[in-house]
């Protein structure tokens, strides 16, 4: 199920979990045709059928970046 998210939830996270220099490797630049695609997305999403299903969700903005880190460490 989705987990909705903002890019400065996922910086934050990526600070907290990887510190002040990863976060500093990350730079923010203005891309006008990917700005068109994501303002196309939802904003949030109904999970509920998925979690009927017995699908879970992730816990946070956190969760995310510490699975992504991990599965590149292998």
């Amino acid at each position: 199920p989705g987990l909705t998210v903002t890019p400065a939830d996922l910086l934050d996270a990526l600070e907290r979990t990887a510190g002040r220099e990863a976060r500093g490797r990350v730079s923010l630049t203005d891309d006008p045709a990917l700005a068109r695609v994501v303002a196309s997305w939802p904003g949030a999403f109904d999970v509920r059928r998925a979690l009927g299903l017995g699908l879970v969700t992730d816990v946070d903005a956190s969760a995310l970046v510490a699975q992504f880190i991990a599965e590149r460490a292998l």
